[in-house]
């Protein structure tokens, strides 16, 4: 089960209603067709814990439609920040319409928490958890921004504070709406999950062969980490070139020699174990939260990497 298609639709209304401006409601459109073409994992996520927690009716939806515009909008940001998304339409637009759609975005899904149809008190509370996450998130953006990562703890702590928190976000949010309080249980499932899809990306980013690449960028991740560290103390051009002592141009034609050190290092077989302990430990809570083991089944085929 999933509600892929209503939160779409859901958050084409609240665009078509927030958006005046002709120009920004079509690129704001385009925007959110082309981010729910995959699957919307965090309304879907929303919708699942309300239901989960006793929640009722449709306006859960809407609730479900702010967190994916809320996610789209840093999404947007972030691609504008690191440059590295080309197919996605605001790669196309001009960077200063493209950052304000963003804005608008993130705005909007401000705008459509507080006007879904849930008692005052609870909206309030569920805006302010959506802030603090937000928060939390721009915070760690701010450390993958400035690079300032050197051990598997600190690149642990900002992938907890960067995309793992807005799934902890999204699970929270429709906890707190079904039944009026937050539960760890759910936010220890998306943290982990979180973690573990990071930990994915990470590890398809740094075996790609074209385009995209945390190694040739410069960007320390979890294997590149592991590499750095693997190769410590040795005279090796990879450090050299990380160091920012070699440029690319000096080391492009080593992309074979980079492939054997990668795998020497064992810095993919260390980031695949972090990541499977990650995405069985959230399986293990799904296990044992409070709830009807169909809501259980839904949530496993949900989340399945």
């Amino acid at each position: 089960m999933n509600w892929n298609e209503a939160i779409k639709q859901t958050l084409m209304q609240g665009i078509e209603q927030g958006f005046n401006q002709a120009e920004l409601r079509d690129m704001a459109a385009e925007c959110a067709a082309y981010k729910l073409s995959e699957k919307a994992l965090f309304g879907n996520l929303t919708v699942l814990h309300y239901r989960m927690y006793g929640g009722e009716g449709d306006g859960i939806l809407q609730a479900a439609a702010a967190v994916e515009a809320l996610v789209l909008s840093l999404d947007m940001i972030d691609d504008l920040q690191d440059g590295d998304n080309e197919s996605a339409p605001w790669s196309k637009f001009r960077s200063d319409l493209a950052l304000n759609i963003a804005l608008g975005f993130s705005f909007l899904a401000q705008q459509m928490l507080l006007q879904a149809p849930f008692p005052s008190e609870r909206k309030y509370e569920a805006a302010a958890l959506l802030n603090a996450q937000l928060l939390t998130t721009v915070n760690g953006q701010m450390t993958d921004l400035l690079n300032a990562v050197y051990t598997e703890e600190q690149y642990m702590e900002m992938i907890s504070g960067k995309s793992a928190s807005l799934l902890v976000m999204a699970v929270q949010l429709g906890t707190l709406l079904g039944c009026g309080e937050t539960k760890i249980e759910s936010a220890e499932f998306a943290l982990q999950l979180g973690i573990a899809a990071q930990i994915k990306n990470d590890i398809l980013d740094i075996t790609n062969h074209e385009g995209k690449n945390d190694f040739w960028n410069r960007k320390r991740t979890l294997p590149v980490l592991m590499l750095l560290n693997y190769l410590e103390g040795e005279d090796h051009w990879a450090t050299e070139y990380f160091e920012g002592k070699l440029s690319y141009d000096e080391v492009k034609t080593k992309t074979t020699e980079f492939e054997e050190a990668l795998e020497q290092s064992g810095a993919l077989a260390y980031a695949s174990v972090r990541m499977r302990l990650a995405y069985y430990r959230c399986l293990d809570v799904i296990e044992s939260l409070p709830a009807q083991s169909e809501f259980k089944r839904i949530l496993d085929q949900t989340i399945r990497m």
